[in-house]
């Protein structure tokens, strides 16, 4: 019988309408399809709502989640849906939240000029992490760019938050990581970055394992990319790292990370 990789995948999108428009994709985004997996088995995942995106309210994504997690453990983040959601705060209630996500993309808004002291002070008073969509156009930052999102990273630390940077800077980890090796309230989640990165980020995601660091997970982004479709990384990861390493990035690290949210 085949033995299939237990993860935690800190990142997937179910929606509200089963359907995913962006990159033209037309896939049934429920659970079922999201499990149907030959290699990978999600023991627990992160529910990520997407504003604007498969007929996302905060509401109905929110009811969408909770269903889900009867069946399935989950936890669950919430996106704003505009820069000033004062709305979001009445459905930060339920325990399975554990983080306010900031999709700049999703909602044209400029993240260099976004106001991040109305975030921060909602996930401050719910105690909650705050996610970073970090896949910004460019996806590859210039040195100036990296130095003003460091910024921004530095200002939400400042008020002692827990920070979930999403796709952890795809080529830019390295930059990132060595700014914040010993950063304890940063966990970098890989998905989609570990489909696209150059072989040499992937390298360098090992190395980084291998010398200890606790703050590398794995997320699927999944429906652009299946959970089958990482087999190839996974193993080429696996030949490199140790099988207590791989266990660590494939789902201990990111449990971790989330025990230690509401605490």
């Amino acid at each position: 019988m085949l033995q299939k990789f237990e993860i935690f995948d800190l990142n997937w999108h179910p929606t509200v309408n089963e359907r995913f428009q962006d990159y033209c994709k037309n896939i049934p985004c429920n659970l079922s399809t999201y499990m149907d997996s030959k290699f990978f088995y999600p023991s627990v995942s992160n529910i990520v709502g997407l504003p604007n995106i498969g007929g996302y309210s905060h509401n109905d994504f929110l009811k969408l989640a909770m269903h889900i997690s009867l069946k399935h453990k989950s936890y669950i983040s919430l996106s704003i849906v505009d820069q000033y959601d004062k709305k979001i705060e009445k459905y930060i209630s339920s325990e399975k939240v554990i983080c306010m996500k900031v999709h700049p993309r999703f909602l044209d808004l400029d993240i260099f000029s976004f106001d991040w002291s109305f975030v921060s002070d909602i996930c401050y008073r719910k105690k909650i992490a705050l996610g970073i969509c970090t896949y910004v156009s460019p996806f590859s930052l210039n040195k100036l760019q990296k130095t003003k999102f460091a910024k921004i990273i530095d200002q939400i630390l400042y008020h002692n938050l827990k920070v979930i940077l999403f796709h952890s800077f795809g080529d830019d980890f390295k930059w990132f990581h060595k700014k914040y090796a010993q950063e304890k309230n940063i966990l970098f989640d890989t998905s989609f970055s570990i489909m696209r990165c150059k072989t040499e980020t992937l390298d360098y995601y090992c190395e980084a394992l291998r010398n200890g660091f606790s703050n590398l997970c794995f997320g699927s982004d999944f429906p652009d990319y299946s959970l089958d479709d990482h087999l190839p990384v996974i193993q080429y990861m696996k030949k490199r790292i140790s099988q207590n390493q791989l266990e660590k990035f494939l789902s201990k690290n990111a449990l971790n990370f989330v025990n230690g949210i509401k605490l």
